[in-house]
């Protein structure tokens, strides 16, 4: 069970749920400690059985290794569900510009916060700007996904998500890791850097 040391500020639920579940689709953790954010983290993290420093250059090492495959693009936020302050932060993001004509770009989040998010003109924002919202799944577990990728001929997965990343890969996407940002650039620009 990892237990994360020296963390400079407490990540919000958002980035935990994503942290837990990327851990837990890659590595099959289902638990993780950090210290000043789980009470237990302080008496595990003395004793170690084994030390990793991990620095932005690794972080960046790591986005740089997924590499694109010739063919469309499809973004996707999901894996786990987007909370109403994720959807918020992208829509955001997005602002005034659209998906460009040769990306699609989909979003996925639970019924409530869905219903949460058209209250407060979130979703519309999202679907003006083109984004597709799924509502109560996440993407990877779309039915006929092969066949839907197939028939769009969809080769780049390019996603926020390290869970998505890592478990898509059973339908053949040629997966690639970004920051939201980036995402979003990508989904709008067309480039795929």
């Amino acid at each position: 069970m990892p237990v994360f040391t020296g963390v400079v500020r407490a990540p919000q639920s958002d980035a935990l749920k994503h942290l837990g579940a990327s851990l837990a689709s890659y590595g099959s953790m289902a638990m993780y400690h950090m210290e000043g954010v789980t009470p237990e983290a302080q008496a595990l993290g003395g004793r170690p059985k084994k030390r990793m420093r991990i620095t932005q250059r690794d972080l960046e090492r790591v986005y740089k290794g997924y590499q694109y495959g010739d063919g469309a693009t499809i973004v996707v936020f999901s894996g786990p569900q987007l909370s109403l302050w994720e959807l918020k932060n992208l829509a955001g993001l997005f602002g005034e510009r659209k998906v460009h004509s040769s990306i699609r770009c989909f979003a996925s989040t639970s019924r409530q916060v869905l219903e949460q998010a058209r209250a407060l003109g979130v979703a519309q924002a999202l679907e003006r700007a083109g984004v597709g919202l799924l509502e109560g799944m996440c993407f990877y577990i779309l039915e006929r996904l092969t066949g839907i990728r197939e028939e769009n001929r969809w080769i780049n997965l390019v996603s926020n998500s390290a869970k998505i990343v890592n478990t898509i890969t059973a339908h053949r996407f040629r997966t690639v890791l970004r920051r939201t940002a980036a995402c979003v650039e990508i989904a709008c620009s067309g480039r795929t850097e």
